[in-house]
């Protein structure tokens, strides 16, 4: 595995966002490598500095998802360590023993590949219509057959509300998912999804994680109160040009 290979000059930042951890070894080597080069600070913190014009060599570390395989090797490392982090709630998954849409219909599209070789549903069927994707499942479940659980590794299910809320306050944020483009009728099902961690954590909810890019969408993300976004499809460091509703990844592999 490839590691940095360079110290940032003052003035950048990375965001670490890790999602399913299925070694705790591995994931302390990379805190180790990433400890040598930056200073772990909250996602807060580093938005903030972001937006003062004050970034320095920091690192901000979140969970995508709150996986059994997170809580199994990440979070107890994070602790023991000290290390803050942001932890990201997708409320539609939480212990419910099951994955995210977008996770189902791949899995649905691998495991019977014969039966739905000519099916064109796209992956981003869930960010574009939440409703048509829980549509199609539920016609495949009937049509095809049942959800692979079986087949599945446990640890990539998701944790509990309760194991969640063990972790100590002092250590961890709390984001949500972004499931769909955050504007008109839309931001109304992001606002049940906000109301409902905010009463389950007893926190505020400023931040939040999305697959796709939505800067464009600023004025709807101030609207819920949200002071900026973590993107997928963004990579590379945090600089001072960086938008607050389009903050990169760091591959720690690039």
């Amino acid at each position: 595995m490839k590691w940095i290979k360079k110290i940032f000059a003052s003035g950048t930042a990375i965001v670490l966002c890790e999602d399913h951890v299925p070694d705790r070894e591995t994931f302390s080597e990379k805190l180790d490598e990433v400890g040598k080069y930056f200073s772990f600070v909250k996602l807060d913190d580093a938005v903030k500095n972001l937006r003062n014009g004050t970034l320095s060599n920091h690192a901000a570390f979140c969970l995508e998802n709150p996986r059994k395989s997170a809580f199994q090797n990440a979070v107890p490392e994070l602790i023991d360590r000290n290390i803050p982090f942001t932890l990201f709630l997708n409320v539609d998954c939480i212990g419910l023993n099951r994955l995210p849409v977008q996770e189902e219909i791949a899995i649905y599209k691998s495991h019977y590949a014969q039966a739905l070789a000519d099916d064109s549903t796209p992956e981003e069927l869930s960010w574009v219509s939440p409703q048509d994707a829980e549509a199609r499942l539920a016609s495949w479940r009937q049509r095809i057959g049942p959800f692979p659980i079986e087949a599945q590794d446990p640890t990539r299910y998701f944790a509990t509300w309760g194991q969640i809320l063990e972790i100590p306050p002092q250590m961890v944020e709390y984001g949500m998912h972004l499931s769909t483009k955050p504007e008109g009728k839309l931001v109304l099902r992001h606002e049940e999804a906000l109301d409902f961690i905010r009463i389950q954590t007893r926190q505020a909810v400023r931040h939040a994680f999305s697959p796709y890019k939505v800067s464009p969408f600023e004025k709807s993300l101030n609207q819920l109160g949200l002071q900026a976004v973590i993107c997928r499809q963004s990579q590379g460091e945090v600089s001072l040009k960086t938008n607050v509703f389009d903050i990169p990844i760091w591959n720690l592999e690039s």
